[in-house]
């Protein structure tokens, strides 16, 4: 959507919390599945689509600088403006949807509440589509697989191992790559990550990775919030959310644990320790650790380039892909769940490589794999290599 000019504007009365009295309901607060930086993201586009349609509706309505001095509208008048502007030509479908998320959004939280009409303005723009295309490079030549077959890794290794000449990126990128196969991490997760090791009587050590959910879903989805509502009160007409608050139903949610604990051998456990090690030393020197994401996840793109030819493109998140294949060949549904840190059990079956993707000989087992590292066996060794450089 075009910006308009805009400044000191009114944008009418604070937000209403969803659930509150402010929205003429004494329901509690419904926690939100969404992050905080996209509920504000939405929050701030759909008062955006708010200024479009008034600058649209009252032109006239502007202070002495020309900016408006009003921000309020009816919400069929807000869904009005975003059917306009999707009508308008050279447009992105990308953007399209953003911009109805954040509406279908911006009404189902009860923000336009103060003013009649949401419910309609929802409908509408629930129903909403848009004839424009998608823009953006086709990537039609390049495949991005969901499993890392093991003859794939050997290749890397080699690119990565040539390419660990400059800034040591080569062998953080190695590192992650094993580790992330042995762990299943999601690749912020390794921030927070801490490696238990418990001695034992008799026999090798027991080590465990402790890892802190990154996702913890607070609410379950609306369609499962409409259905529950159907069961509460099956004698009512419910067909969308305004149905089910109106009617008082009850908020059901699921909430994974805040930690959970992927169980490792030794061999696995020396990448984890050795990739946890590296990330340590990167934030003591006062570096976020989202440029080590960075700095590895483009080392990784480069190495397949040259390894593949630029027709394969694997990514740090598909080694959590390839962790749920070796998994789904040892353990059950529920205890893969458990290990990927799932609430729902068919969330492995439906996203994830299946069974057959997965490595016969186990994680990081492949020779290649095992000579190229056959200098850092240990994390004193790790020590004594200098650390990655971050560009």
């Amino acid at each position: 959507m075009e910006p308009i000019q805009t400044g000191p504007i009114n944008k009418g009365p604070p937000l209403p919390q969803h659930g509150s009295a402010q929205n003429g309901s004494n329901q509690p607060e419904q926690p939100s599945r969404r992050h905080p930086k996209t509920t504000r993201q939405y929050q701030t586009l759909a008062r955006q689509i708010e200024r479009q349609a008034a600058a649209f509706l009252y032109p006239e309505d502007k202070d002495d600088e020309g900016f408006l001095t009003t921000a309020q509208c009816f919400p069929t008048e807000i869904a009005d403006e975003l059917e306009r502007w999707a009508a308008a030509p050279n447009r992105n479908r990308g953007t399209f949807d953003v911009y109805r998320s954040a509406l279908m959004w911006a009404f189902a939280q009860g923000i336009f509440s103060d003013r009649p009409g949401a419910r309609e303005a929802y409908l509408r723009v629930r129903e909403m589509r848009s004839t424009a295309q998608r823009v953006g490079k086709s990537n039609r030549d390049v495949r991005h697989p969901i499993s890392i077959p093991a003859a794939d890794i050997d290749k890397l290794v080699n690119h990565l191992m040539a390419n660990n000449k400059q800034r040591n990126l080569g062998l953080a990128t190695q590192i992650w790559l094993l580790a992330g196969i042995a762990a299943g991490l999601r690749p912020s997760e390794w921030e927070f990550a801490e490696l238990l090791e418990y001695p034992q009587p008799s026999g090798p050590k027991k080590y465990v990775l402790k890892v802190k959910n990154s996702k913890r879903k607070a609410a379950v989805p609306v369609n499962m919030q409409i259905e529950a509502a159907r069961q509460e009160f099956p004698l009512e007409e419910i067909h969308s959310i305004f149905d089910a608050e109106a009617l008082g139903a009850s908020i059901i949610s699921t909430e994974s644990p805040q930690h959970r604990f992927i169980p490792l051998d030794q061999k696995d456990a020396m990448w984890v320790d050795n990739h946890l090690y590296l990330i340590k030393k990167h934030i003591e020197s006062g570096e976020p650790f989202s440029k080590y994401y960075e700095a590895c996840r483009k080392c990784l793109v480069r190495a397949c380039q040259h390894a593949f030819k630029g027709k394969k493109i694997y990514t740090l998140y598909v080694l959590r892909h390839q962790f749920a294949a070796n998994a789904k060949a040892k353990y059950s549904r529920e205890d893969v769940a458990i290990l990927m840190g799932h609430t729902n059990v068919a969330s492995n079956s439906k996203y994830y490589a299946s069974k057959r993707h997965g490595h016969r000989k186990g994680h990081g087992e492949s020779n290649s794999q095992i000579n190229g590292f056959n200098t850092v066996t240990s994390i004193s060794e790790t020590q004594s290599a200098s650390r990655p450089r971050m560009p």
